[in-house]
């Protein structure tokens, strides 16, 4: 389980629908009857689609998923259906295909990667790391999951990992490996990670 919050959820939709949506009030057909299905323009492995149906549950929709994230999926596959009045549709629509759009290209491109490292090295895992847009984190990271990834590190507070710009407050290159043992004596149950570096002489 991959846990994203309500509150996250609901602040997408308040990026968007400040309120009301003025173009299908104006045009009164806020309250007819609408269907919306979700299909991909090409092949790709799904993610977002949980996101998405929850965006249109939470404007009063009824969602359907037919295909789970992390699936492939072929151009024109209906991998979600969308019941509820045009005001909830519209309110959600681009919202969700936003989230959709990006997350699946995340977890195409990831599982692409994934097969062209198990090509050359069957047991090889591929971790990414927290180089995600500001504000997208668990999108991110959600969808490089449903690709085949693993997570390299959440953030700041679930390991130590020392890089060179860290280093150069420590003085010496003695100096930085002798803080090595201390760091870990002050957080024995932390795991600690040195990207490779050729100052340090260690890889």
């Amino acid at each position: 389980m991959f846990y994203i919050p309500d509150s996250y959820i609901e602040s997408l939709i308040n990026e968007d629908l400040q309120l009301m949506d003025l173009t299908t009030r104006s045009m009164g057909i806020e309250n007819s009857p609408g269907r919306l299905s979700c299909f991909p323009k090409r092949a790709c492995v799904l993610a977002g689609v949980e996101e998405a149906a929850r965006i249109f549950t939470k404007l009063g929709a009824k969602a359907e998923i037919s295909v789970p994230e992390g699936q492939d999926v072929e151009a024109g596959q209906v991998f979600l259906t969308v019941a509820g009045t045009a005001g909830m549709l519209h309110a959600g629509w681009k919202i969700a295909q936003n989230v959709m759009e990006y997350s699946t290209g995340i977890a195409t491109r990831t599982a692409e990667m994934v097969r062209n490292a198990r090509a050359v090295k069957p047991d090889i895992h591929l971790a990414v790391t927290r180089k995600h847009f500001p504000g997208a984190k668990a999108l991110s990271l959600k969808a490089a999951l449903a690709g085949g990834a693993s997570i390299h590190r959440l953030g700041l507070s679930d390991s130590i990992l020392a890089f060179e710009q860290h280093r150069v407050f420590a003085g010496t290159r003695e100096d930085f490996l002798a803080l090595i043992p201390v760091m870990a004596r002050r957080l024995p149950e932390k795991k600690m990670v040195h990207p490779e570096n050729e100052y340090l002489g260690i890889a």
